[in-house]
């Protein structure tokens, strides 16, 4: 029993792997909040880029100016 409750305070006390862990929870945490978003916002996000794509295309450019040659005014 002894043998056991020492290495079990040897794993608690065991600092390797806990930037490894760290990192892990962080990438967690992006794609959780990345997923809710996208579920969250997709159709109106979606709606936006239809809407700009729409008034783009929709739009009529100006004519194009020609340039004039210059006077011979010395």
């Amino acid at each position: 029993m002894t043998k056991f409750l020492t290495a079990l305070t040897r794993i608690v006390r065991d600092d390797k792997g806990t930037e490894a862990t760290s990192i892990a929870l962080g990438i967690i945490l992006i794609a959780l909040v990345a997923g809710l978003g996208m579920v969250e916002f997709g159709e109106d996000l979606a709606q936006f880029f239809v809407d700009t794509g729409a008034q783009i295309d929709a739009a009529s450019p100006g004519s194009v100016p020609v340039p004039t040659a210059p006077s011979g005014t010395d």
